[in-house]
């Protein structure tokens, strides 16, 4: 797509001025509900970066009004006329593996960068969370009443009892939590063998549980894992009658360093969007019935040590950029419909110890 002059810096104005204010509560306010214009609420700086000062007379509190709502009209008229340009520059990945922006550059609109007027049938509620994510998941997912992108929302907005303030919440506090319920409503969470605490009133960081491994002869947390910040580091779902397709979405969880659903039904084809996973180390999706092409992108996976995907239907060939993760440890691509050959770039891996290629159709 053909991207206007300025794009790419109007992009960092909005990811430094908006999504990574320390006192960011949402981009919704109470702004008049037909003109769908989002806002900074309770904020204490300008936009500029500057701090108004006592004293600083009229003039200087007149510009800074000023630079104010012509960044807010700015912004109106990026949301209004579609994001979907700066946001194709926020998913562009880095030339080398591993070197991709984080996802702290999260994408600021899904599949569609419209941005519809209010649906009728919304409470005012809805319409809130619904402005504060349609721009990330796409407008289109959450208003599919099929989706689960729609009930993650709707969860959200109504059912969750832990009742989030869109209007007092942090951004990247809020999209957690709708992330996690939307692994819940993708992966057919209401057949789990075990809740593990998802869609509790809990924090997101307590949706998990201690359970008793018998192949390890000790209790390991299942569910979602944090580290000491609060942060996403692991998710751990092994064997637990899951079955569903995994979110794009969850690129936005920058933090996650292991991902393991093994001995689950996971469907059809990893998406794409975890080679910006920049941090992850163990991707772990054994015996599934996952399908389509691997993903090139995984080859940006510059800190990955463990890749395993035996026993899926996994088809197509090994993409050359897998040799670009230099920390693969172990390969497992064993029990699928690969062809062709491994490629040479896979022989060159400083760090690789275990390679598994077996029972497919290669060359």
């Amino acid at each position: 797509e053909h991207v206007p002059e300025g794009a790419k810096s109007w992009k960092n104005i909005l990811k430094k001025k908006f999504l990574r204010r320390e006192k960011y509560d949402t981009m919704v306010g109470d702004c008049n509900m037909e003109e769908d214009c989002p806002r900074m609420v309770n904020t204490s700086t300008d936009l500029s970066g500057e701090s108004g000062t006592e004293g600083g007379g009229k003039k200087a509190s007149s510009a800074g009004r000023s630079t104010r709502q012509g960044l807010c009209w700015l912004l109106t008229i990026l949301v209004v006329s579609g994001m979907g340009i700066s946001g194709v520059l926020l998913l562009m990945p880095g030339e080398e593996g591993g070197n991709i922006e984080t996802t702290s550059d999260i994408p600021v609109h899904g599949p569609t960068g419209n941005y519809p007027r209010n649906n009728s049938t919304f409470s005012q509620r809805e319409e809130s969370f619904r402005a504060v994510l349609g721009p990330f998941s796409g407008f289109e997912a959450l208003d599919k009443t099929s989706t689960p992108q729609h009930k993650a929302f709707k969860w959200i907005a109504n059912n969750d009892e832990d009742r989030l303030d869109v209007h007092r919440t942090r951004y990247d506090t809020l999209l957690m939590r709708y992330v996690a319920a939307l692994l819940f409503f993708s992966v057919q969470g209401d057949k789990w063998d075990s809740r593990l605490n998802f869609l509790s009133k809990k924090s997101v960081c307590e949706w998990n549980e201690m359970i008793y491994v018998q192949s390890k002869q000790k209790e390991v947390k299942r569910g979602i894992v944090c580290d000491s910040d609060g942060r996403i580091v692991k998710i751990e779902l092994a064997q637990n009658n899951i079955s569903g397709e995994l979110p794009w979405e969850l690129v936005s969880m920058e933090s996650l360093e292991v991902l393991r659903m093994p001995r689950n039904n996971v469907t059809g084809s990893l998406p794409s969007h975890l080679g910006r996973l920049a941090n992850i180390h163990t991707l772990d999706l054994t015996s599934n019935s996952l399908e389509g092409n691997l993903p090139t992108e995984l080859g940006w996976l510059g800190r990955l040590e463990y890749l395993k995907l035996r026993d899926n239907k996994v088809q197509g060939t090994i993409p050359t950029e897998f040799g670009k993760m230099t920390n693969l440890k172990r390969l497992d691509l064993s029990e699928n419909r690969l062809t062709g050959g491994i490629p040479s770039e896979i022989d060159n891996l400083p760090a690789l110890r275990f390679v598994d290629v077996s029972d497919n159709d290669l060359t």
